[in-house]
Parts: structure tokens; C-alpha cells; sequence
């Protein structure tokens, strides 16, 4: 029976009930849960998930995507039936820690997010990227956001346009290229 550990990243700690439980049936033991806010960031905020929690396989979730059971159990089920999987997620590459569930050791041979995303943004891009010259791969379960997506920061918008141009610019610092431009719905951002 996996073990498993889930992340929820909330923007206000009890903001929303969101702890699941097993169900009898259920070939996975959820061991723990957290919840987190963002004040240290999302990079540090997973960094310290992985850090505490103990499950084999280990899902982040933040706030903007309700983690229902039923999602829960297409996270899982194909490290159930294929040992192959290393990585799952409900959504593509522009926000994979949206919902991505990792086995423990792939975390580990990856590495920690890089905290030099602050906040985060693109934090998320460049771990894909490391993942994926690491050898493994990421098996997507949909590809496309519920639509419309909150921004994962809350924070007025010129001082997102500059995380934003930080963090593009980190990124082809360490990577000399870059996969994807984000583009800002001015509409959906917190001021």
C-alpha cells in the first residue's frame, strides 16, 4: 500500500476546509497533511513539505484548485498500476504545481525548489525543467486550468510585473533560454 503526504497551500490558513480522508477501498494511506500560507514563499513552502512530511508519494495542491477525492485518486492511481510513474499532474507545464503528486525519492533526486524564485513564479517551470533533465517524466492526467485561474500571488500589479521580470530573468540566467511567457490578465490580478 503507498503511502502518502498532501500539501495544501492556502493564502490564509484555514481559509477553506481541506484535509481529506481515506475511504474504505482506498489502495493508499494518507499519513499526513499540511497546510501552509505563503508567507515564506512558495519555493520555501514545498522545500519545508517535503522536509516534514513522510509518505512515498506526495501531493502539492494550492489554493486555487479544490482537491476533491476523486482527483485525489487519479493523482495515485497510476503509481498503482505502473512503478514506471514518477511524477502525475492535473494540469499542464505553465502551472504544474497547481496539483502534482511526486514520488518522494524523484523529489529528492530533483532537488529543492530554488528559493531564488522568492515568492515563486517560474519556480515551478524551473523545476520541471530539472526534472526532466533528471530523466523523468511527468504523466498529465488534463491539460488545461479551470478557467478563470486566481493568481497564485496576491500582490498589487506593478509589484507582480516585477517578481515577474525577476524571475524570467533568474531563469535564463540558470537556463539560457526560456519555455513559456506568462501573460498577465490584469483583470484577475489582487490589488
Amino acid at each position: 500500500m503507498l503511502t502518502v503526504s498532501i500539501l495544501f497551500i492556502r493564502r490564509e490558513i484555514g481559509s477553506s476546509p481541506c484535509f481529506l480522508e481515506n475511504d474504505e477501498g482506498d489502495h493508499y494511506l494518507i499519513l499526513d497533511q499540511m497546510e501552509c500560507n505563503l508567507d515564506w514563499g512558495r519555493p520555501q513552502t514545498i522545500n519545508h513539505f517535503f522536509q516534514e512530511s513522510s509518505g512515498e508519494i506526495c501531493v502539492i495542491n494550492d489554493f486555487r484548485i479544490e482537491l476533491r477525492k476523486e482527483q485525489l485518486n487519479r493523482l495515485v492511481q497510476p503509481f498503482l498500476s505502473n512503478p514506471m510513474v514518477d511524477c502525475t499532474s492535473l494540469y499542464g507545464l505553465k502551472d504544474i504545481f497547481s496539483c502534482l503528486c511526486v514520488k518522494r525519492e524523484i523529489f529528492q533526486k530533483v532537488g529543492r525548489v530554488d528559493v531564488g524564485y522568492g515568492l515563486g513564479i517560474y519556480d515551478d517551470v524551473d523545476w520541471h525543467h530539472r526534472l526532466i533533465n533528471n530523466g523523468s517524466s511527468i504523466h498529465y492526467l488534463e491539460h488545461e486550468l479551470p478557467s478563470p485561474l486566481p493568481p497564485i500571488l496576491s500582490v498589487p500589479l506593478q509589484d507582480l510585473e516585477k517578481i515577474i521580470i525577476q524571475n524570467r530573468e533568474h531563469y535564463r540566467r540558470k537556463w539560457g533560454q526560456f519555455p513559456i511567457e506568462l501573460e498577465i490578465d490584469r483583470n484577475e490580478v489582487a490589488t
